[in-house]
């Protein structure tokens, strides 16, 4: 059996803007890739999204991104799905504002949760939704989570509804997988 080598958050990035700098792999085409790959786990390990609607939970970073990416390809298959949106849609600049942008264009529902007032409208679609969608904080994450998303991921944690967490579950150091402040408890896929 080989030794196995695991790869810190670090060093991911490094290899991802190796992959851009040397290799002319555009940062959108690798956040398509990683979209699509998401996708399709998605659809193989909770076949019910097919009748009950995906609620994605998106930050403003590459991670939300992602997250952009699934809505739009689930959104093209004809699943029922919307974003929640950590942020303001200024707020999302490079490559996750193309997929948010290309997101709208297909007429998908992104509602922007900027503060508590707005906790009603994202608890009335957990409520209603068949699966989650993780997409908050990726790989960057160095310190602990507070305020907005600390509670969205609460709420997430709360809903009793499966998650599929994007890269690693919000909230997770992912080089030492130690819970920062609070983390989403996603499903083993």
């Amino acid at each position: 059996m080989s030794p196995m080598y695991v790869v810190t958050a670090k060093e991911m990035r490094e290899l991802e803007q190796l992959t851009i700098d040397q290799h002319g792999t555009p940062g959108h085409v690798l956040m398509e890739q990683a979209g699509a790959g998401a996708t399709d786990v998605l659809l193989a390990a909770f076949p019910h999204v097919r009748t009950a609607p995906v609620l994605i939970f998106a930050g403003k970073g590459n991670n939300g991104g992602d997250g952009f990416v699934i809505a739009r390809l689930l959104k093209k298959q004809g699943i029922a799905c919307e974003v929640v949106l950590a942020a303001k849609k200024e707020e999302v600049t490079g490559d996750a504002l193309r997929n948010l942008t290309m997101f709208v264009q297909q007429r998908g529902r992104v509602t922007e949760i900027t503060d508590a007032t707005l906790y009603d409208r994202v608890q009335h679609k957990l409520d209603s939704c068949g699966l989650i969608v993780d997409a908050l904080l990726g790989t960057g994450l160095n310190a602990p989570v507070r305020g907005l998303m600390a509670d969205l991921i609460a709420m997430i944690n709360a809903s009793g509804v499966p998650v599929l967490a994007v890269d690693i579950p919000s909230g997770l150091d992912a080089d030492r997988g130690v819970v920062l402040g609070s983390a989403v408890k996603a499903a083993n896929c």
